[in-house]
């Protein structure tokens, strides 16, 4: 049984039903965020390959190309890391909120329900 300090009391009173609607909408929200996750990461893996793309294939490209090679460093280097960092850094305070939003009855279950979300995510 769990400690009387780890129990969320606030949750006790909530029916099966809506705990199910909550856990329902927390894994609907959750999938779209990984979804979500996914366009950053493309748009990183674009930006480092752009010193690979050829003339013919960056018609829209043009200037990005044809940069100063300190911009297109900082471009090719700096910016896909930073841009995923940032985006992985929001996600363990997104999960957490989401599984608070969940309902769950102790306050382990509500960490350990974050963490799996954000290793579902990897």
């Amino acid at each position: 049984a769990p400690l009387p300090e780890d129990i969320i009391w606030a949750n006790m009173h909530l029916r099966w039903r809506e705990r199910w609607a909550r856990m329902l909408t927390v894994a609907m929200i959750s999938a779209f965020t990984v979804l979500t996750f996914m366009i950053p990461v493309t748009v990183v893996a674009g930006a480092a390959t752009t010193n690979k793309l050829k003339s013919d294939q960056t018609r829209n490209l043009g200037g990005v190309v044809t940069m100063q090679e300190v911009i297109k460093g900082v471009w090719d280097g700096f910016l896909p890391g930073a841009l995923t960092a940032m985006s992985l850094g929001l996600m363990p305070a997104t999960f957490a909120m989401l599984s608070r939003m969940q309902s769950l009855h102790t306050l382990t279950s509500t960490e350990r329900s974050a963490a799996n979300k954000f290793y579902w995510m990897l």
